[in-house]
């Protein structure tokens, strides 16, 4: 056996026997959102009647599950196929007129950039390896 190999144990991502009954108490006598409803109303939960910050805190946890986070929302900027770099320059400049529009955030505006960026890097490189591919072959003269 290679030094520093595992055999046997669980699989990768499976729980252990106290995680696993947890989750399973959890799922079968729990009720994590009708709590956090009851404590955002402010009823008694155990006796007590929960403070303002807690009503906060609850009321900011249930938001957070019933809105989805902006910065995971689908961006609405719609270019042409990138083939050449010529194209990728064209929805670059899209990009800034959509940005200076107030069109799209400038995370959007980021993420998108980031993608453009990508494919030129992808482009460049696949040009470089062919242009040595090509000054690698002998010539017949």
């Amino acid at each position: 056996m290679p030094k520093g190999a595992k055999y046997g144990g669980r699989k990768k991502g499976t729980p252990n026997r106290t995680t696993a009954a947890t989750r399973e108490r959890i799922a079968s006598e729990a009720d994590p959102i009708g709590f956090m409803i009851q404590i955002m109303k402010g009823e008694p939960v155990d006796g007590e009647r929960p403070s303002l910050d807690q009503r906060a805190h609850a009321a900011r946890w249930l938001g957070a599950k019933l809105i989805p986070d902006a910065k995971e929302a689908p961006i609405d900027f719609h270019m042409a196929e990138l083939s050449s770099p010529t194209d990728a320059l064209n929805a670059l400049s899209r990009l800034a007129q959509a940005l200076g529009g107030g069109l799209i955030l400038p995370s959007d505006a980021r993420a998108i950039t980031h993608s453009i960026t990508g494919y030129l890097k992808a482009y460049e490189t696949t040009d470089i390896e062919a242009r040595l591919s090509a000054l690698e072959q002998p010539s017949i003269s």
